[in-house]
């Protein structure tokens, strides 16, 4: 929210070399965002242990 807000102030100042970076910060937000909280999340997979006859199937 605040680098889209910066970007509108960078407009307004005229400043059009610096919305590049701006954007670039953006998407890159974005993409922390949707990997924390999203649908592939790490915290959505869980790591379920092992029964205890899968020691006897995966042993060689």
């Amino acid at each position: 929210m605040r680098t889209a807000l910066i970007g509108t102030f960078r407009v307004r100042r005229r400043e059009y070399s610096a919305i590049g970076v701006n954007a670039v910060l953006l998407v890159l937000a974005v993409e922390v965002v949707w990997g924390r909280f999203g649908p592939y999340s790490v915290r959505s997979f869980r790591i379920r242990p092992r029964p205890a006859h899968a020691s006897r199937l995966y042993a060689r």
